[in-house]
């Protein structure tokens, strides 16, 4: 714990650090900092939109984060993939995309697991969050690198939110972190 936290630099990182310390030993919530009001994946203080905006959102759950991505860019980013291996949850997915306007058109919706390497991969859907890829699920969903779902395409931001998978998805996805260099957002278990 003394090691990870001298690997942060700064007064906040290391009291939030303390704090993450905290809960986790009380399980109790009256130790977290409350959230800045920033969307969860567009904090304003780290960076801006870019007028070509592309956004890959891997665990796309019902579409609210692409909720949140037309506010944060006001509406103007070039396009959107987003991947979802919940068949239950897709289907929101869907809906939403269709249902705005801003949405419609532009965001790609694909429902899949992503990882290190194309296969059929046991999965445990919930309609919730917590989906995930499980040999105890009790059906099978398609699971495709990044690198052959993108297919030359440069994303400029990736997020992955996709219950412990992150780390194969990100060795699917080397040949596009390489070109494109995006920014990411991944959820670390």
């Amino acid at each position: 714990v003394r090691h990870a936290f001298g690997l942060f630099e700064g007064r906040r990182s290391q009291s939030e650090f303390l704090r993450q310390v905290e809960f986790r030993l009380t399980a109790d919530f009256g130790c977290l900092r409350q959230r800045d009001g920033d969307p969860q994946y567009f904090p304003r203080r780290l960076f801006r939109p870019r007028a070509d905006e592309y956004f890959v959102d891997c665990g796309a759950y019902n579409g609210d984060t692409l909720l949140e991505l037309s506010e944060w860019t006001g509406g103007r980013f070039l396009g959107a993939l987003a991947l979802e291996a919940d068949p239950n949850t897709f289907a929101a997915l869907e809906r939403t995309v269709a249902g705005d306007q801003r949405l419609r058109g532009r965001v790609r919706a694909v429902c899949q697991a992503v990882g290190a390497e194309s296969k059929r991969l046991r999965f445990a859907p919930s309609g919730l969050v917590t989906a995930a890829i499980s040999e105890a699920g009790n059906i099978e969903v398609q699971c495709s690198p990044l690198d052959e779902t993108l297919d030359g395409e440069s994303p400029t931001y990736i997020k992955m939110d996709i219950e412990g998978a992150e780390m194969d998805a990100l060795l699917g996805a080397r040949a596009v972190l390489r070109r494109s260099q995006p920014a990411l957002a991944i959820c670390a278990y």
